[in-house]
């Protein structure tokens, strides 16, 4: 019965992003010259002397002309707009930038190209080329709600030197606090939800997340050791370099949710069997995620200390989160 729900689930997760890609299609018609005239310059958020908010992502191969230029236009169209929108590309690609994301560029969007480190690449080298600013990633088949990183902006001002994030799971731990599998973690959690430690929160960067300077630590860019460990999740590496950073944090939670931010996302891709979500399942349904964790932690033991915060999982901590759910406290 498990696995005759989960193909159901998978069918209509790809029934439902089919149709919001082609939705999508209809009323962005990229190609349209009209429409690129209509999209804004962007124009400095801030004084040029002071952090920029610059949103980083990348792209590949048929996404090029396939989604990215439907989820850049989402981020261009923002109702509080970044200083710079830049898009990391592989050499490999370098032929394959579609004239609409060359028309882009007279909005504001940057194309620099680098050498392709998977999904490392929409992160690693905007933390390298901009150390002093705010770094905010996204991905490039998401269409983003116009008011997303208006969201992140207010959350980051609240709490400037947190890492912001719209979407985070909670990480649930046995009594010797080891992790539990991934899969029996809690999804998509609010700051309501007090009853989750602060040291629980893990962020996914789809839903896009802020990264102030000097956030991460130093070995964020080794791409010798995070290859190594964790080369198909992206999310499991960032979360560690935040969590092993604790002279900046002060020993806290390193990471703010937005409350009731934007945790269920709109993907505009519909092939959801291949590419990011072909990785999503080799990460979820074969558990590969939890093979990174233990890589991760096996080669940062510092880990541990945040995972001694969280409450193990036990009868009266899962009873006084069904209590707090069904009142909203």
């Amino acid at each position: 019965m498990k696995n005759f729900k989960d193909y159901a689930f998978y069918i209509l997760r790809r029934v439902k992003r089919n149709f919001v890609y082609q939705k999508t299609k209809m009323k962005a018609h990229i190609r349209n010259p009209k429409l690129i005239a209509l999209i804004p310059t962007l124009s400095p958020l801030v004084s040029k002397n002071s952090p920029q908010y610059i949103v980083s992502l990348t792209s590949y191969k048929g996404r090029l002309t396939g989604t990215a230029p439907y989820a850049i236009i989402s981020i261009l169209n923002q109702s509080v707009k970044p200083d710079k929108v830049v898009l990391w590309v592989g050499h490999q690609d370098k032929e394959n930038i579609p004239q609409v994301l060359n028309d882009l560029m007279q909005k504001g969007l940057e194309i620099r190209f680098c050498d392709d480190v998977k999904a490392y690449t929409k992160l690693i080298y905007s933390l390298e080329r901009f150390p002093a600013d705010y770094i905010i990633t996204a991905d490039d088949d998401i269409y983003y709600p116009q008011n997303w990183f208006e969201k992140i902006v207010d959350e980051h001002k609240k709490n400037p030197t947190k890492i912001i994030c719209h979407r985070a799971h909670a990480i649930r731990v046995d009594a010797n606090y080891s992790l539990l599998p991934y899969n029996k973690w809690d999804g998509f959690i609010n700051p309501h939800e007090v009853v989750h430690r602060p040291q629980s929160i893990f962020p996914e960067g789809v839903g896009g997340i802020l990264y102030p300077p000097n956030a991460l630590h130093k070995d964020v860019t080794n791409k010798e050791i995070f290859m190594k460990l964790s080369p198909h999740n992206d999310d499991i590496w960032y979360w560690a370099m935040a969590v092993i950073n604790q002279e900046y944090f002060c020993n806290d939670s390193p990471y703010v949710v937005i409350e009731n931010g934007y945790s269920e996302v709109q993907g505009i891709d519909p092939d959801y069997e291949t590419g990011e979500y072909g990785l999503w399942q080799y990460n979820i349904l074969q558990n590969k995620n939890d093979e990174q964790f233990k890589a991760v932690i096996t080669y940062y033991p510092k880990i541990m200390e945040s995972l001694q915060k969280i409450e193990p999982d036990c009868e009266n901590y899962w009873r006084n989160l069904r209590i707090a759910l069904t009142y909203n406290w």
